[in-house]
């Protein structure tokens, strides 16, 4: 089972996939069936048949196996001589049965025998079964000359019809005194018609309670202390029998689920499974194998209804709670066995599931944790994830333990202020002292997340984050340049869109006080922009001529001479340069009138190049009309990556250009120049023939070294446009410099989410591979060795990579929000980020990880459709020209 922030999923096994017999065990009888029900039937004074427990048998057996197997002792029989009984049973749908009946073997009722204990097959496959079949069962006695007599029967679905799920294991069943079953009603709806609450709470402890092994302790506490209060006469089951019938336990569960088979996936079940089947089994012979299941390519993915309604396992809640003894203030050092358990715990991911065995160990080996340096530092987000936080006494005890803890590092910060976490003010305060001590760099690279991050404190008014990020922007221009944009764009949140605009007023306030000539680069910003928004808008309406894009030049001929007019006043001031929003660290003095032009797109996207203040050029895009936010988070996550790459001494020549969002429908691109599009390329030329036609002049040494910037750039986005699921790659959006680093463009479909079918798992064209020498070329080989290094490293920071997305899951990123309603009510941000830990493969080792990613590289180069994609592509492009 994995939990996504609450929503719990489960692997299952489709019913239509079952090819195999419909089995059923028909166990032990229990308690005692009415006196005067039997007078009915035999027309005899006979006294009713009862088989409870003897009054000699040890109550404290050595668990729930005992309850159930122990003799029953009848205390009184409603014949001198019982004669042999049976068990006959059938499948019905909407009354109507669907199979002939079948009988177990004819068995005496005596001391040392009450019930059956047998396996029966019906001729029915799993695959055959509708969700409202039910099994009927009958207990006939041979009484007088051998007339069967039915004494009790009882109905039970087969499929939980709440949970569509098949039953497993263990079951106790009603039984009723009819003639026959009631083939329209189950009895599992029986138990709560009695009157006696103990046999509710007895029938409630099987079921689906029992096949939970974590639940087993309690059950068999509970089993204990029933059995106990029935010998001293606290409770009676007069008038009520049971039946245990035990189903088939899958290896997963069974969904119920109307369609065709899926064919080619299955798998037999493991010998030693089997042959432990075989035993249970031994009654069936059917002649076809017993049981066949799914291996990981036919698993389905089924959201737990009963969980995502908020049900929790109350007998696993209340261990946890029993055992999570705060007043335990000893220090336990875990023994072998339990160090390998917390290292395993210490290594999972931000959204893997801590389970209650996990909640259990963190707990209790806390103090333990809280000073060790090896898997300490990373074990305090953990333990604080397992820390009920309304529980007072329990938050207590965990925020004590955190002044003494192994400092954490900033990733395990940044989560500190995740929405895990909201409100809880004493964690959000230990991650921002960790925060305190970062270089300005650092911070840049996460500043991004910090904004989003103030929506999850507890109080607006006192907000210590926001005084930390406040308190470093005065320092810096280059942060407070971030800080200003990231505000003005979250000003615009529909829901925490109050809070953020107060938030910028305080800033710009604290600046005017600090730092005044920030505040006016901030205006002299965002008249620049609310201007070419302006220029754009109006390039958009009509068509796109040769003579509006003339009146443009000449309009921004007219900014340069100082003639913009009245709304261009003070943009451009001779006395102090303008800071781009784009790159703070670049100071412009005005626009290039002869570099502006207008692509040929819907959004009319406009090329401006600036001059800057030492008298050269920083080319830039600006759009209206897209949502920058996505591609701005996406090229935060290539340059994170590219720095972890760098750390571990990988340079892939990445180009992460910048991207700046200055509204929801506004903003700046770095234009890399020179550079041309792959498809611009290959029309004319080759990829190695552009390149050695660019690079004409240089030496072959040189040359060589151009060869290997397209190999590894190549290899470094492969990888990680592969992890990040980005969709839509054609070769308009695959761009090349004439030193031959490859970069892409165009995040507009990210997480797997892409707008044509069957796209490849990476964009690997057989250009591509032809520009690195043929795919038995050394320099190919060397790709794919670079290919699977980096992947690894990737791997092994997966942390930091996915605590950036968590921080952003309520940052209105298109395909993080993507299926989730606009209110928040339905579906998880979270699900759509888990498909980047999928990628990562985070549960292989690093062997099995290079051979997945061998597999990825083989798949793409043969990808057939990605080739069809380049075509259509190509159409519509010449079409729209």
């Amino acid at each position: 089972m994995q939990t996504i922030n609450g929503v719990k999923s489960i692997q299952a096994i489709r019913s239509c996939d079952l090819d195999v017999y419909f089995s059923l065990m028909i166990g032990e009888l229990d308690g005692e069936l009415d006196s005067d029900f039997l007078n009915g039937k035999t027309g005899e004074n006979n006294a009713a048949i009862d088989f409870s427990l003897s009054a000699n048998q040890n109550m404290y057996g050595n668990g729930i196996e005992d309850f159930i197997c122990t003799p029953l002792t009848p205390s009184s029989l409603y014949k001198p001589k019982l004669e042999d009984m049976y068990v006959e049973c059938g499948l019905y749908v909407n009354n109507s049965l669907i199979c002939p009946k079948i009988k177990t073997s004819y068995k005496h009722q005596s001391k040392n025998i009450k019930g059956w204990k047998e396996w029966i097959t019906f001729p029915v496959k799993y695959s055959e079964l509708s969700l409202n079949t039910v099994v009927c069962v009958s207990i006939i006695d041979t009484f007088l000359p051998r007339k069967p007599i039915v004494v009790a029967s009882s109905t039970y679905s087969i499929f939980d019809t709440t949970t569509k799920l098949l039953r497993r294991g263990k079951h106790k069943c009603v039984l009723s005194p009819l003639v026959g079953p009631n083939t329209s009603t189950p009895s599992l709806t029986n138990i709560y018609n009695t009157t006696d609450l103990i046999t509710r709470i007895e029938m409630n402890l099987y079921g689906d309670h029992w096949n939970d092994e974590k639940s087993r302790w309690l059950i068999n506490a509970s089993l204990k202390a029933v059995n106990n209060m029935r010998r001293e006469g606290l409770f009676s089951r007069k008038g009520i029998a049971f039946l245990d019938l035990e189903f088939v336990d899958f290896p997963e569960p069974v969904i119920f689920y109307e369609g065709e088979p899926q064919t080619g996936i299955h798998r037999e079940i493991p010998l030693s499974t089997l042959n432990s089947f075989k035993q249970q089994n031994k009654f069936i012979n059917t002649g076809e194998p017993l049981i066949k299941y799914f291996d990981t390519k036919g698993v389905q993915f089924l959201v737990d209804p009963e969980v995502q309604r908020g049900k929790e396992n109350p007998s696993v809640t209340k261990h946890i709670k029993l055992t999570m003894k705060v007043s335990d203030n000893h220090l336990h050092y875990p023994d072998v066995e339990d160090k390998r358990k917390l290292e395993n715990i210490v290594k999972k991911t931000p959204l893997q599931e801590i389970t209650s065995e996990d909640t259990l160990l963190l707990w209790k080996y806390r103090k333990f944790l809280q000073g060790e340096k090896r898997i300490g530092e990373k074990a305090l987000t953990k333990f604080l994830r397992v820390v009920d936080w309304r529980k007072e006494e329990e938050a207590r005890e965990a925020i004590s333990l955190l002044d003494g803890w192994t400092k954490i590092d900033t990733t395990d910060a940044l989560f500190l202020l995740s929405k895990y976490f909201k409100g809880v003010d004493a964690v959000r305060n230990y991650a921002i002292s960790v925060l305190k001590d970062v270089t300005d760099k650092e911070l840049l690279s996460v500043l991004l997340q910090l904004v989003q991050a103030l929506r999850y404190e507890h109080d607006m008014r006192t907000c210590t984050l926001a005084d930390l990020l406040i308190e470093r922007a005065q320092k810096s221009f280059i942060v407070a340049n971030d800080l200003f944009w990231f505000l003005t764009i979250a000003a615009e949140d529909k829901i925490m869109g109050e809070f953020y605009s107060s938030l910028l007023r305080r800033f710009k306030e604290h600046c005017k006080t600090k730092c005044p000539q920030f505040v006016d680069q901030f205006l002299r910003q965002q008249k620049l922009v609310r201007n070419l928004s302006t220029i754009c808008q109006t390039m958009k309406e009509g068509s796109r001529d040769q003579t509006k894009l003339l009146m443009l030049k000449a309009k921004f001929e007219a900014i340069k001479n100082g003639e913009g007019g009245l709304e261009w006043n003070g943009v451009f001031d001779d006395s102090s340069a303008l800071r781009l929003p784009l790159d703070p660290l670049v100071a412009v003095k005005t626009v290039d009138p002869s570099s502006v032009t207008i692509f040929s797109s819907n959004a009319r996207p406009m090329r401006l190049s600036f001059i800057t203040k030492d008298e050269k050029k920083y080319t830039t895009i600006f759009k209206i009309g897209d949502d920058l936010r996505q591609d701005q988070l996406v090229i935060q996550l290539i340059h994170k990556m590219d720095m972890i790459l760098k750390d571990n001494g990988m340079d892939l020549k990445l180009t992460p250009y910048r991207v700046l969002a200055c509204g929801s429908v506004e903003g700046f691109l770095e234009c890399v120049t020179p550079s041309m599009p792959f498809e611009k390329i290959i029309k004319t030329n080759t990829i190695e023939g552009w390149l050695r036609e660019e690079n004409k002049h240089k030496s072959p040494q040189e040359l060589n070294e151009v060869f290997d910037n397209f190999m590894k750039s190549c290899a470094g986005y492969c990888v990680i446009t592969y992890i990040l699921g980005v969709g839509d790659r054609h070769l308009d959006n695959i761009l090349l410099t004439p030193d031959g680093k490859l970069f892409h463009i165009d995040f507009g479909w990210i997480l797997g989410h892409d707008p044509k079918p069957y796209p490849p798992p990476m964009k690997l064209s057989a250009d591509m591979i032809l520009g690195m020498g043929g795919s038995n070329s050394d320099r190919y080989k060397n790709f794919i060795k670079l290919c699977c290094n980096a992947f690894n490293i990737l791997r092994a920071n997966s942390r930091i990579i996915l605590t950036l997305l968590i921080l952003m899951v309520d940052a209105n990123i298109p395909h993080i929000d993507y299926g989730v309603a606009s209110n928040r009510a339905t579906g998880d941000q979270l699900t759509n980020i888990l498909t980047v830990q999928q990628r990562l493969c985070l549960d292989v080792s690093e062997e099995e990880a290079l051979q997945f990613m061998k597999g990825i590289i083989a798949e793409s180069e043969r990808a057939f459709f990605g080739k069809v994609h380049d075509h259509l592509h190509r159409w519509a492009q010449y079409w729209r020209n």
